[in-house]
């Protein structure tokens, strides 16, 4: 039943973790040279060989890792979605859902740092949005959760009155 809204909730969870393997996670620019992390990989290039799309001098290390988490987490997402009529269900899934988007967040300990050892000098990068949206996509999923406990609360309550 998708007008519920945790049924909504968790559509949301599953397009913005969606978006997010296509947006940069963490970039930098350094000395004429720019670096991205994205959900399949890590990529310094300069400048001068993206404007001309170029990529002979490019470094490129893959993260694969994060973007596979993002796709089971967007399959977990739906797959939940459709569990409308066995709420108990739905609530290990989103319990499952919520532990996987922190352990994305946690791969970009992994990843950022990658991205920092092929700069030259010691210098910040700027977290860009892609890092946040697993933040909000648990935000959501706890949610979830909150709305289908009620609404599993309601059906027992109304059992009981029988």
């Amino acid at each position: 039943m998708i007008q519920r809204i945790q049924s909504l909730l968790l559509l949301g969870v599953a397009l913005l973790l969606a978006i997010n393997l296509f947006v940069p996670i963490w970039t930098n620019k350094e000395l004429g040279a720019k670096i991205e992390v994205t959900a399949f990989s890590i990529t310094k290039a300069p400048e001068a060989l993206k404007k001309s799309n170029s990529s002979l001098f490019e470094q490129k290390i893959d993260s694969y890792y994060i973007g596979s988490l993002m796709i089971a987490s967007i399959g977990l997402a739906l797959y939940t979605l459709f569990l409308y009529n066995n709420r108990p269900k739905q609530l290990m899934y989103c319990n499952l859902l919520t532990v996987l988007t922190l352990i994305i967040i946690g791969t970009y300990f992994i990843a950022i740092p990658a991205a920092k050892a092929l700069m030259l000098k010691a210098n910040e990068g700027s977290y860009e949005i892609g890092y946040f949206i697993p933040l909000l996509a648990s935000i959501l999923t706890i949610g979830a959760r909150y709305f289908i406990r009620k609404d599993e609360e309601l059906v027992k309550d109304s059992n009981r009155m029988r």
